[in-house]
Parts: structure tokens; C-alpha cells; sequence
């Protein structure tokens, strides 16, 4: 592991981060940097200059005027920059649409065995996830909620009872929150 003292100016959020942090959810991450530092070194890439693990202690760093810190250091080229930064930032809200576009892009550049042995995407995570990036071509959110609620009704139509079940139950979480995490329960079991 290469560290090294960088500008957090010189680095930015990479756009296809699929790890979405708002609110309470990020002030939680604030928290945590006021009560016990800066103990995990963010992630940055070299070669393209995105931060490729640990994006909102590095917008909360900068929010609070820290200028510099040390980082873990890659150079990756951008396919294996993707591939790590869905490694790296599993803690968080995954948006499906931009983790849907991740797997699409690592799929076009031919990295199908990377998906399946790194990153643990079998055939039906991968269909189900290019119906979700299908749904939300361009539009409006109001759309794209109902979309993905239909998507999850086809993939296991068995389910929709306990979906509306969840989400009547009003967790805090977003519609699309609580059916991916119903999901997820569902495949483990």
C-alpha cells in the first residue's frame, strides 16, 4: 500500500460513485470524524484523479477547511478504478441506477470475470440491474420510482405484498432503499 500526504483539491468525487450519503446518514460519518479522527485513509486514483474510496469524509474534510491528508495511492486505469471503488464503498445507500450503470460499463469493457469473482455479481443480479438502468433512461424521478417498483414486482411477483408491507411501515428509508434491501434479504436466504 502506497501512502501518501495529497491536496484534497487535487482530487475529486468520482460521478459514477454509487454510494450516496445525505442527511443524518452523512452527519453520522461527521460525527465520527469529530469523535475519533481521521483513522481511515481515503482511496484516490493517480491516473484519473477521482477518489475512489471514501468520498464524503473527503467532502466533509474539505467542507470543514482541512486542505491536506494522507491516502492510500492507486493507479488503476478507469475499469479497475470502478471495479474497486464497489469493493470499497459497501456501507453506504448504493443508488441502483448508478450501480446499474457501474456493472453495464465494467460489462462493455469486457470484465464479466471481474463482476462474477471479484465483485460477486451472479447472472440475475446482473439481469435484474440492467432492468433498473433500462427504467431510468432520462426520466423524471416520480417515473423512475414507479418503474423500479414494477421491476421489482416482475423480478419475484411472490413479493409484493411484503414489499408494500415495508414500505407502509415508513422506516425513514426511500421506496427504492427498502426494496433493495428486501432484495438483498430475500437472496441470502
Amino acid at each position: 500500500m502506497k501512502i501518501e500526504e495529497i491536496k484534497l483539491e487535487d482530487y475529486k468525487t468520482a460521478e459514477y460513485n454509487p454510494n450516496v450519503l445525505e442527511g443524518k446518514k452523512l452527519e453520522k460519518v461527521a460525527k465520527s470524524l469529530e469523535e475519533f479522527g481521521y483513522v481511515e485513509p481515503i482511496v484516490v486514483n493517480k491516473k484519473t484523479g477521482n477518489i475512489v474510496g471514501g468520498n464524503h469524509r473527503a467532502r466533509i474534510l474539505k467542507a470543514k477547511g482541512v486542505k491536506t491528508v494522507q491516502a492510500s495511492v492507486v493507479e488503476l486505469e478507469p475499469g479497475k478504478e470502478k471495479a474497486l471503488n464497489l469493493l470499497l464503498n459497501t456501507k453506504g445507500n448504493r443508488d441502483p441506477f448508478r450501480y446499474a450503470e457501474l456493472l453495464n460499463d465494467l460489462h462493455e469493457k469486457e470484465m464479466d470475470a471481474l463482476l462474477k469473482d471479484l465483485l460477486l455479481v451472479d447472472d440475475k443480479e446482473f439481469e435484474y440491474y440492467m432492468k433498473v438502468l433500462e427504467s431510468g433512461g432520462g426520466k423524471p424521478k416520480a417515473e423512475v420510482s414507479t418503474s423500479f417498483t414494477s421491476i421489482v414486482f416482475e423480478y419475484d411477483k411472490a413479493v409484493a405484498a411484503e414489499v408494500m408491507r415495508v414500505i407502509d411501515m415508513g422506516k425513514g428509508l426511500s421506496k427504492e432503499e427498502q426494496l433493495l434491501g428486501i432484495l438483498k434479504e430475500w437472496e441470502s436466504t
